[in-house]
């Protein structure tokens, strides 16, 4: 059985947020970098892009966006999102909006079983919002593909 792995998998956080789910994005991205992908955290007060520019979306900079107890899972930040379907990208129930500035990569939506347990109801809704765009909907994390 192959794994695929995707160029880079970009997981959105809301930035200086420090709750449930913003750990456990951070937990998610250290299990898909010990499994050997590439990943960045991209931290957001919204889902608007500064600009969308060859290929990219890029999205405004935050000084210090990380709550200083996420340090210990060492993942890689960036503000910057290439759009290409050999990437991935994870973002949580409050940011569906964001995959309307990409055209090509993989969405992702993932969010607590709690709230996530209308997820049908939560897919429509994410669906609606980000133009019919969401690729799968998790509650717990996206485990690398096999095909």
């Amino acid at each position: 059985m192959a794994t695929h792995f995707y160029r880079t998998v970009y997981l959105l956080c809301p930035a200086l947020v420090r709750t449930g789910g913003p750990e456990a994005l951070h937990q998610l991205a250290r299990a898909l970098c010990d499994f050997g992908h590439n990943v960045r955290m991209v931290y957001l007060h919204d889902a608007m892009p500064e600009r969308v520019s060859g290929g990219r979306v890029i999205f405004p900079s935050i000084a210090d966006p990380m709550p200083p107890e996420y340090a210990h899972y060492e993942i890689p930040s960036t503000f910057q999102i290439e759009d290409d379907p050999a990437n991935a990208i994870v973002f949580p129930e409050i940011f569906p909006a964001v995959t309307r500035h990409f055209s090509h990569l993989v969405p992702h939506m993932c969010g607590s079983a709690s709230t996530m347990a209308d997820g049908l109801s939560k897919r429509s809704v994410a669906s609606r919002q980000s133009g019919g765009k969401v690729g799968s909907i998790c509650a717990s994390p996206i485990m690398p593909s096999t095909g």
